[in-house]
């Protein structure tokens, strides 16, 4: 959902598409809060002040979120004024077609232009600036966004992070002494089916120039990939990496890390919130309630080759090449506000990729009731995206979508979990065809063997010693019953 104020920038400006960029200088503002006192941005850096400034709007529901975690609160009232550590907070409103109504929460009216997630000013301790020209000044793109401005003026974007990070930025990018590299974004997937690309980047947030540093991804304390960077970063300056093909098995134990011991430690792990994939059976339906920019919304689910099974609302020009970017489609798509349901049906076992776009980059954020999830066909809810540019989440077509006969009853797998060798036991009917594969998370056959079987109890071996350790699938199919279980290979 656009911004009228950031609409008129994109057409006289390029640049304007695009935040403020790390480490680079602020342009200086003028505001007037809403009790009448003036604050002149360069004042306060002059003064040696830090300022966090939040660019939010009243109907936005994540600036909302964020607003009622009380985190600039806290980090106001632990740091600001009636402290001796010289941290200010202002709340600038973006919207230039937004009231003081809105900020107070006493609006009824549900659309964009008048909506407000509730009471803005009650309870808040820092200034309230409400001047969409200062959004345009700090080429905003979508709300919130959390800028943090150091004493030298350089600014750098710090996401809507808790009031005891917030307070470590400050210490650590701020107040710069020695060397100080912080991993600071995570830019992949949130939801994992077990194997990911995971693009990383880091900063140097001191006053040494830093030349190298190892950056690990780990899962507890297993180290899953490990890099060695190496290359000049002065104040500032940030450089990425990515890590390919890394595979995780617990995904909320996943954190990145630089092991460079530096002046700052409390930056040196970043949680990318990341979790494993939902099992669901071989339908799902993919519902969603869009705003009142449906042109900037598209959908689709791809399948465990990557091929897209799906797709809904602008897809034509509105997909993963192109979101984020602050275009904005011509035509085509849902309707304003319009509701939609699709029941897709899932072709084979594996991991399946759920990914919605917002081409203009703020998300479904015009309406409070705007959704987009995916439930299974127990109707329960297995995905729910909010999201601002881009958003990807995993299901796993798992084995309660197969047909399971008498053949299922006695399976038997052992020893599971295994280093290497399976112990395959079941009772054959009649002479029957015999197929046993296995494949991975993704999808894909990694062992596969053939042979017809007579009547009464069989036993086979399976030999998964050339796998790498983790999860499969192993699929029994004997005439036309089929039983899938899930192994586990470590050794």
């Amino acid at each position: 959902m656009k911004k009228s104020i950031l609409l008129a920038a994109l057409v006289a400006s390029a640049s304007a598409s695009a935040q403020l960029t790390d480490g680079s200088i602020c342009p200086d503002f003028t505001g007037v809060d809403l009790n009448g006192n003036t604050h002149h941005l360069y004042n306060y850096l002059d003064q040696g002040w830090t300022v966090v400034i939040d660019v939010s709007a009243a109907w936005c529901g994540p600036c909302w979120n964020y607003h009622e975690s009380h985190a600039l609160r806290d980090l106001y009232n632990s740091h600001g004024p009636s402290t001796n550590d010289k941290v200010m907070v202002l709340y600038v409103e973006g919207e230039d077609s937004n009231t003081l109504a809105q900020l107070q929460g006493t609006t009824t009216n549900n659309q964009t232009s008048g909506y407000s997630q509730g009471d803005w000013i009650t309870g808040t301790p820092y200034p309230i600036i409400d001047d969409a020209n200062i959004a345009n000044t700090l080429d905003i793109s979508y709300f919130p966004t959390i800028y943090m401005v150091c004493p030298n003026r350089r600014v750098s974007e710090v996401g809507q992070r808790p009031a005891a990070t917030l307070w470590n930025l400050v210490q650590s990018p701020c107040k710069v002494n020695g060397g100080n590299l912080a991993v600071t974004n995570y830019g992949g997937a949130t939801s994992t089916c077990g194997v990911e690309d995971m693009p990383v980047r880091i900063a140097n947030y001191g006053s040494t120039p830093m030349t190298s540093a190892t950056v690990t991804v780990k899962q507890g304390a297993t180290t899953l990939a490990t890099q060695n960077w190496s290359g000049n970063l002065n104040t500032w300056q940030t450089a990425d990496l990515t890590f390919n093909n890394v595979t995780i098995t617990n995904a909320p134990d996943v954190t990145i890390n630089i092991t460079n011991p530096d002046a700052v430690l409390a930056d040196n792990t970043l949680d990318p919130n990341m979790t494993n994939a939902v099992p669901v059976s071989w339908a799902v339906t993919v519902e969603g309630k869009v705003d009142n920019y449906p042109t900037e919304f598209s959908w689709h689910m791809k399948d465990p080759n990557g091929v897209v099974i799906a797709s809904g609302g602008n897809y034509a020009t509105v997909n993963e090449n192109n979101y984020c970017n602050g275009s904005t489609p011509n035509s085509g798509g849902y309707g304003s506000g319009a509701t939609f349901a699709e029941t897709i049906q899932l072709n084979q076992l594996g991991c399946y990729k759920v990914e919605a776009f917002d081409s203009y980059g703020d998300g479904l954020t015009g309406s409070a009731s705007s959704y987009f999830r995916v439930r299974n066909s127990n109707n329960l809810l297995v995905v729910d995206v909010d999201f601002f540019c881009g958003s990807s989440s995993a299901i796993v077509a798992d084995a309660v979508g197969i047909s399971e006969g008498s053949l299922s009853n006695t399976l038997n797998i052992y020893p599971n979990p295994t280093n290497g060798v399976l112990n395959v036991t079941f009772k054959q009917q009649g002479n029957e065809a015999t197929f046993v594969r296995v494949f991975d998370l993704l999808g894909k056959e990694v062992v596969a063997s053939q042979r017809v079987v007579g009547t009464g109890e069989q036993s086979q071996t399976v030999d998964l010693s050339g796998l790498q350790n983790g999860m499969y699938y192993l699929q029994l199919q004997s005439g036309s019953q089929k039983v899938t279980r899930k192994v586990t290979l470590t050794r």
